[in-house]
């Protein structure tokens, strides 16, 4: 619990660009869950919340000049997920919380210019987040996710080249 009113409250400081605060806080957050998994038998709960806070350390990272560290985070995040997500293949949520890791993962590619690894990143999470909304049609976030991952989509492929503008209205059209 404590480790989730930290996170929650690093959302709430990154959105006022206090970033340093906000990082300190997902990393108290991921210390406390860290010594959690290594007191009790590791459980998907934990393991879940460790990749979430650590995934979430990359705005505040990033907001800090801070992209190899961002990386790093965020890398783990998704060794951490990829067990979990091979121990139940149906699962969306799992799915849904390994596409947020590639995410933003390639949301750190893309401060460090690296476009067509990055586009390669949201083209994954792009996947998982069209099979999640056909699937799971009442998830009132679904819609927003996968207008988020479209326009992204489309954004790097403008980025990479302008002459994709042809390519890229179709997912600004479907976002």
């Amino acid at each position: 619990s404590l480790a989730r009113s930290l996170a929650q409250r690093a959302l709430a400081t990154e959105q006022q660009a206090r970033f340093a605060e906000s990082a300190t806080d997902l990393f108290r957050a991921r210390d406390i869950l860290t010594t959690a998994i290594g007191r009790f038998p590791p459980n998907q709960v934990l393991m879940r919340g460790l990749a979430e806070v650590r995934s979430r350390l990359v705005s505040p990272l990033l907001g800090l000049g801070r992209a190899e560290e961002a990386a790093a985070e965020v890398q783990a995040a998704i060794g951490l997920l990829e067990p979990i997500v091979s121990s139940d293949a149906n699962n969306v949520q799992y799915k849904a919380d390994l596409a947020y890791g590639w995410l933003r993962l390639g949301d750190v590619r893309r401060d460090q210019g690296r476009l067509v690894e990055a586009l390669e990143l949201h083209r994954r999470a792009l996947t998982v987040r069209r099979e999640r909304a056909a699937r799971d049609a009442n998830f009132v976030f679904a819609p927003w996710e996968l207008a988020r991952s479209l326009n992204t989509v489309a954004d790097l492929l403008l980025a990479i080249s302008p002459s994709k503008a042809a390519e890229a209205a179709a997912p600004f059209t479907e976002a």
